[in-house]
């Protein structure tokens, strides 16, 4: 019995994945901790490839659906993708400022407590 890495059975099997199934592996890998470049070194393919590949994974469900019945193609898949992850910034980026700023509160509550535990409330307190 061989052990094979999941990129040479990606490579193996490369024709015989559809787009979607290729960008799904991709993921898996790239999510090992591999990079793109890597992947894209040892498959024998572009970087540009691989990333357009995972850009379709980003379009809604209803589209890759859709690409998967032959409606639209992989290429417009991924401008979707693209459209889907722009819109979705903004939020990941709010989510991360909410996150930063629960963070700074608890940091600033922290310290009040240390502050408090020493005796140093008050105007020295509020210098620090």
């Amino acid at each position: 019995m061989t052990n094979t890495s999941p990129i040479t059975q990606l490579q193996s099997d490369w024709f015989k994945f559809a787009d979607l199934d290729r960008a799904g592996a991709v993921l898996a890998i790239k999510q090992t901790g591999t990079s793109i470049r890597k992947i894209a070194a040892q498959l024998h393919l572009s970087e540009s490839l691989l990333r357009h590949l995972l850009l379709a994974l980003l379009a809604p469900a209803c589209d890759q659906d859709l690409a998967r019945q032959g409606k639209i193609s992989t290429n417009e898949l991924a401008r979707r993708g693209k459209g889907a992850g722009l819109l979705r910034s903004p939020n990941n980026s709010e989510t991360f400022e909410l996150e930063r700023v629960r963070e700074t509160r608890e940091a600033a509550n922290t310290i009040c407590d240390w502050l408090a535990e020493r005796g140093q409330q008050g105007s020295y307190g509020k210098q620090i």
